[in-house]
């Protein structure tokens, strides 16, 4: 019977892992512009220039979401592997590893065959597999997944020790320690749920006499909370000596900025929040009541539950984060793999008194996925066409062909042969840098220690410090400011709908946060600056008549190279009418050029490489 069990785990997992392969076929066009300022960071760190945003920073920078990412992504880059089909290759393994790494963790704390430990946690992963946002945060090759997956191997670590307190000792207390610091370097918030880690064991180790009695129990917690305080204080350190500050870049945490007057209001995340919990939190949480219930509960359900309570906090606590980029449930979602691994667990346990009950819950999780309606037409062709091709297409990203307007435009940037000569100024700080190899001047400071809001710089002075770059290029969505007006309140453009789509609080969440007079003042000072320095050189719809347009700075050196590579690109999207979205026309903002650079375009030109 354990032979039978272990084939269909083994057969699960190979589903799951077609199932998530499959996915990222359909969702290959999905490109997130964050993953990419990862990949900028990964590729600078791979070529020997540090944490830096560009080569040529003369200090590093932290506008990447992990550390850990970053790390990881170097390895890829320096081995010449491509960063996105890499990254989803990678979330798509630490998936499908979490399960065998469990049976292996929590062997020894059910009576149930190791076969049947493995089956149920495939089916319950096989279920994580189906969810919708699992399926986007394999694609997005962000650092979702890897942090879902460390949390995972830390709940299996504090699990097995709170259900075998007699097997541990200082081996299992070093594990501990390298697993919270891989925590803590994998996000910001990664120490906050340390901590947690860290007092859930504290209360079962001292709080429960037989535990105390485990002198190696007692012994390998000292060792775990001492090793974990000084790998965190070297961190901090480290960072406080890299970075200037302890603290995370303000923008993005999001919680403060000195320069837009960002004020986190409270509970802002709290709808986001609310809706994880409702969807995927406590119907994991629910089963798992279910199962101990039926299993007749006890003790060890008190510790798996004082186990719980960090992923529990750590999403509650969302409720008070701005939740810009947080599709899928990002923020939250890594919280929700303990409470999948204790349904597995729960019904493993099962297994000793009830075993039909226990084989009866695997088979409702493997059909309930199954039933998950989103994926099934997706599924069920790439099952009848070449399952094994769909599934491994993605190992190879053409960016030529990606359609994304970034992509197409930094692609058109590459082929002025200029790389780090250019510089770009833009607030999308991923695609543009890592395929165009331009200079990048990130406006809302994400990737520059003196924008990010640290110093309270005035916009005066913000526009100033960005003027002393030269930027070559100006990547935008507002059009120009209106001819000899200097009064927002009075100028068309700025009042037209398109500008005032993009400025609804509800559109970018992290706009409602900042203050409105801030906001509406910065977005006309860069109205006012395309007008005043910069001309048109061609757009790439987004969709929703709102564009990506590039803008070119009228005095810079390189501008009759951008602009002829610009005005004859095949990339652009010459079709879309900007006058019929924005009020003054950006393709007409042609003036101050002399004549031979006015030309229309008459063909494209031959890129410089």
């Amino acid at each position: 019977m354990q032979r039978i069990h272990a084939a269909l785990a083994i057969a699960i997992l190979l589903a799951t892992g077609w199932v998530l392969a499959v996915n990222v076929h359909y969702l290959a066009d999905l490109l997130i512009d964050d993953s990419y300022i990862t990949y900028v960071y990964a590729r600078n760190l791979a070529d020997g220039f540090g944490l830096r945003y560009n080569a040529s920073d003369a200090t590093a920078t932290e506008g990447f979401s992990s550390l850990l990412q970053v790390l990881v992504v170097a390895l890829f880059e320096g081995r010449g592997l491509d960063p996105l089909a890499a990254t989803r290759a990678l979330g798509l393994a630490l998936l499908v590893s979490v399960p065998i790494a469990g049976a292996y963790a929590l062997r020894r704390t059910v009576d149930a065959p190791m076969g049947f430990l493995l089956l149920a946690l495939a089916a319950a992963h096989f279920v994580l597999a189906f969810l919708p946002e699992t399926r986007r945060h394999v694609a997005s090759g962000m650092d979702t997944i890897l942090f879902a997956a460390i949390h995972a191997w830390v709940f299996l670590w504090a699990a097995r020790w709170a259900m075998a307190p007699g097997r541990v000792g200082p081996g299992t207390g070093s594990v501990g320690v390298v697993l919270l610091s891989m925590l803590v370097v994998a996000r910001p918030e990664g120490i906050v749920l340390a901590a947690g880690y860290l007092a859930a064991m504290a209360l079962l180790v001292f709080a429960d006499a037989s535990t105390r009695r485990e002198e190696g129990s007692t012994r390998a917690f000292w060792i775990v909370l001492g090793g974990t305080a000084a790998a965190v204080g070297a961190f901090l350190l480290w960072r406080l000596v890299s970075f200037g500050d302890v603290l995370p870049n303000p923008y993005y945490v999001k919680a403060h900025n000195a320069i837009y007057g960002s004020h986190a209001g409270f509970l802002a995340g709290a709808a986001e929040v609310g809706r994880f919990l409702g969807t995927r939190l406590l119907p994991f949480a629910g089963l798992v009541t279910c199962v101990g219930l039926l299993s007749g509960g006890g003790s060890v359900w008190l510790r798996l539950a004082v186990l719980l309570l960090p992923s529990i906090f750590g999403v509650v606590s969302y409720a008070n984060a701005i939740h810009e980029m947080a599709f899928g449930y990002r923020y939250a979602y890594p919280h929700l793999t303990p409470v999948v691994i204790a349904l597995a667990w729960g019904i493993a346990r099962l297994w000793a008194t009830k075993p039909r009950a226990a084989l009866g819950l695997v088979l409702l999780l493997v059909v309930g996925a199954v039933s998950i309606p989103s994926p099934a037409r997706h599924f069920a062709a790439a099952s009848t066409d070449r399952p094994l091709a769909v599934a491994t297409d993605w190992l190879s990203f053409d960016p030529e062909t990606s359609g994304d307007p970034h992509v197409d435009l930094a692609l058109d940037l590459r082929d002025t042969g200029l790389g780090a000569a250019g510089r770009v100024l833009l607030g999308s700080a991923g695609m543009i840098p890592y395929f165009s190899r331009f200079t990048a001047i990130d406006w809302v400071g994400l990737n520059d220690n003196h924008l990010s809001g640290r110093l309270p710089l005035t916009l005066d002075e913000v526009a100033a410090y960005i003027d002393s770059k030269q930027p070559d290029v100006f990547v935008s969505i507002f059009p120009p400011a209106s001819p000899r007006s200097d009064d927002r309140e009075s100028d068309p453009a700025f009042g037209s709908a398109a500008v005032q789509a993009v400025l609804n609080p509800s559109v970018p969440s992290l706009f409602g946060q900042w203050n409105r007079a801030q906001v509406e003042r910065l977005t006309y000072d860069q109205m006012s600056a395309i007008r005043d320095q910069y001309v048109y050189g061609t757009h790439y719809s987004l969709g929703r008549k709102l564009a990506l347009i590039a803008y070119v700075r009228r005095d810079s050196p390189h501008a009759g190279r951008v602009l002829d590579v610009l005005r004859n690109s095949e990339r652009s999207s010459r079709s879309m009418a900007l006058g019929a979205a924005y009020r003054n026309d950006p393709s007409q903002h042609l003036e101050a050029l002399p004549p031979d650079r006015a030309r229309k375009p008459q063909g494209r030109a031959e890129p410089s490489r």
